[in-house]
């Protein structure tokens, strides 16, 4: 068994934190603009899956989600929803096997 930390985003190196704070257009600090190149990317990503998460989550989080035109709005929506990106990425891992990047390969709920 295993547990992926709430301050964790599955199979991403950096933290839910910062990843939230980018995704909503905030400045980076010092010292964490080493990683805004793969910031861009994890942002390219989670905007290439973002249709498909939304068709995936649909109504399940009891509101109707975002258009699907820019990630940020559906980071922003989730964060609120969840209070904070941590809490959100447990809820869609636990709930419907995603991730805002894709979907979760590992450790699969059994039926």
């Amino acid at each position: 068994m295993s547990l992926l930390p709430s301050f964790a985003l599955s199979y991403r190196l950096l933290n839910s934190e910062l990843v939230e704070r980018f995704f909503l257009g905030k400045e980076l600090r010092a010292m964490e603009l080493r990683w805004e190149g793969l910031l861009k990317t994890y942002r390219k990503r989670a905007q290439q899956f973002c249709t498909k998460l939304i068709a995936i989550i649909g109504l399940g989080f009891g509101l109707a989600p975002p258009a699907p035109k820019e990630v940020g709005k559906l980071v922003d929506w989730l964060t609120r929803l969840c209070r904070g990106l941590g809490p959100a990425t447990e809820q869609l891992v636990n709930r419907w096997a995603v991730t805002l990047f894709g979907f979760y390969r590992c450790h699969q709920r059994s039926c």
